[in-house]
């Protein structure tokens, strides 16, 4: 069924796609198929097997089959887009893109990996931290490890593949408080210059603000991650009377609360102290991301 939307998508004069909806309602965009397809960057050959890891009626899916069509390259898809399928498919594919978080969904599942089959892996979606392409390149040792800043709206902005997280350079320009504008549209994605390196900060609507104070998810969320014992977490807001908003995470992992209070208090200011929970997972969005609301 899979490959028959392929068929049937490349014959489309235009597609309706929608953004992800990670911090809201998804919205329609539309895109004619000429345009994904011309817009797509990088080479491929025949001998690419990429694996399909997203949904084909999301942007992610879009952008690796509109790859394959344009290169020529050969599609992996398996039974269904459940991680365990995912897995299985896997040895299957010289080629692999997916956000951070199937990542470490992949992680858990225990399964081993064709270790030098592997020649690309193309993270995108979500930042992509330096723990995360240092694990990567660990278990794919022959592969590039890329990642991909994109949206539904613009489409691919932004790549690197020298093994760092963040990019030498963004299209577009910052605003005095980090929010990308690219040819006069809003991203709503937030970015922080350090060490010659655009690192990015969280979606806009994202960030909690606490009595005035502000706190990226995505910044604290990398906290806890390199915590040991942490195999995932997703932190949000919630609202307050008194302050606006409250911190809270949730996390899955043998780490024990008390101990993860005790890091934090270690490193954070007190009002970015999350109010803590430990789940057994961390529920992703059907675009494979971590979703902020509650």
């Amino acid at each position: 069924a899979l490959v028959t939307g392929v068929q049937t998508c490349a014959l489309r004069s235009s597609l309706t796609l929608f953004s992800s909806g990670t911090t809201g309602i998804p919205k329609p965009i539309t895109k004619s198929w000429q345009s994904i397809v011309s817009g797509k960057r990088g080479r491929g050959t025949a001998d690419d097997y990429w694996l399909l890891t997203y949904s084909p009626c999301r942007w992610a899916g879009i952008s690796v089959i509109a790859h394959c069509l344009k290169n020529g390259c050969q599609l992996v898809v398996p039974e269904s887009l459940d991680m365990l399928n995912i897995c299985k498919a896997s040895p299957r594919a010289t080629h692999i893109s997916l956000t951070p978080s199937l990542f470490k969904k992949m992680l858990l599942t225990g399964e081993q990996f064709e270790s030098y089959r592997i020649r690309q892996v193309t993270f995108g979606g979500e930042s992509a931290s330096q723990k995360i392409l240092d694990e990567a390149k660990t278990i794919w040792p022959c592969a590039r490890v890329s990642h991909i800043y994109a949206s539904t709206e613009l489409g691919d902005l932004a790549c690197a593949s020298d093994g760092l997280e963040g990019y030498d350079t963004l299209p577009g320009t910052l605003l005095d408080d980090g929010e990308l504008i690219v040819d006069g549209f809003s991203t709503g994605d937030l970015w922080k210059k350090k060490n010659d390196r655009y690192l990015f900060a969280g979606r806009k609507v994202e960030i909690i603000n606490v009595g005035g104070a502000k706190v990226s998810p995505i910044e604290l969320e990398g906290v806890l991650n390199s915590i040991p014992g942490v195999n995932e977490s997703r932190v949000f807001g919630v609202a307050s009377a008194i302050v606006g908003q409250l911190v809270c995470a949730e996390y899955s992992g043998t780490a024990e609360p008390a101990a993860i209070l005790q890091f934090l208090r270690e490193k954070l200011p007190k009002y970015a102290i999350p109010r803590l929970k430990r789940v057994d997972s961390i529920q992703l969005t059907a675009a494979g991301k971590v979703s902020r609301s509650l």
